[in-house]
């Protein structure tokens, strides 16, 4: 995605390194929310079953938890990876 903004959306070089993780997360959170509503509106009976949590209440935090740890070691691992391919002189 930072290729994407940067290239050819032509944001700068900090915004582009940001923009991935910011819409990585905003996209796991719409889809949290959207998930809770269908399961209350759609499933009333069989909310929590629906959700999948099994019991646990923190399972959305950990899902977008989950997604900001891979976005962060995305961005590092492409960070490294401009570095090498593009040293500088």
């Amino acid at each position: 995605m930072q290729e994407c903004f940067s290239k050819w959306m032509g944001y700068s070089k900090p915004l582009a390194n940001i923009l991935p993780i910011t819409t990585t997360l905003a996209v796991g959170a719409v889809y949290e929310v959207i998930e809770c509503i269908v399961a209350d509106k759609f499933f009333v009976n069989q909310g929590i079953a629906y959700l999948g949590t099994q019991g646990d209440t923190w399972d959305s935090q950990k899902d977008m938890a989950i997604a900001f740890l891979g976005v962060i070691l995305a961005t590092i691992f492409y960070y490294v990876y401009a570095l090498f391919m593009n040293p500088r002189k």
